[in-house]
């Protein structure tokens, strides 16, 4: 029962971190990943990247499978499993901040081609995610503000979705906070 499996995964806060991050638990945390409910998925990917600064000898090897499955979904899947994937990726990067760094160029990359995506939904997903991004590598991002912004302002433009403009508004305040272009986006 997925309401079984959702208060479970709940229940683990950071006290059963020391427990969760051994092996032979870890590799049941991975297989809820793959559950059919979202919130699920959602979950188990919150608590995995918690444990990356744990046992990152043990997380990283599967997180990297899933980080490259994630990519996969969000490059070649439909539009309803780009969202997950894209929403998915945004928890992973902001539950293991530091230790997703090394792989921000490929991530990006992955992100800014769904950015125009014609489904809003998947847009204002990746466009989220990008913003999560953002407040890991700045750096990394800072490099494609030009391309960045008009998304992010056309977005904040755009009068048919609520939900997009307050993702792209969100965004935004994380481009600014971690790039430091604070005038740069009035231009």
């Amino acid at each position: 029962d997925p309401t079984v499996r959702i208060t479970v995964l709940k229940s683990f806060d950071e006290t059963f971190d020391g427990y969760l991050a051994m092996a032979e638990n870890l590799r049941s945390l991975f297989i809820a990943l793959n559950d059919e409910v979202f919130d699920v998925r959602k979950l188990s990917i919150r608590m995995i990247g918690r444990l990356t600064l744990r046992n990152p000898a043990c997380v990283m090897p599967s997180m990297r499978k899933t980080l490259v499955q994630l990519l996969t979904e969000l490059e070649f899947s439909g539009d309803s499993i780009k969202e997950e994937s894209a929403t998915l990726l945004g928890h992973l990067i902001n539950s293991s901040k530091q230790l997703i760094k090394p792989y921000c160029d490929p991530i990006l990359n992955a992100l800014l081609d769904k950015l125009d995506d014609d489904n809003t939904r998947v847009a204002s997903a990746v466009l989220q995610t990008t913003g999560e991004l953002s407040m890991v590598a700045g750096s990394e991002v800072e490099k494609h503000l030009p391309q960045l912004l008009p998304i992010v302002i056309q977005s904040l433009q755009d009068k048919s979705s609520t939900r997009k403009r307050h993702i792209a508004l969100r965004a935004l305040g994380h481009f600014i906070e971690s790039t430091g272009h604070a005038i740069k986006p009035l231009r």
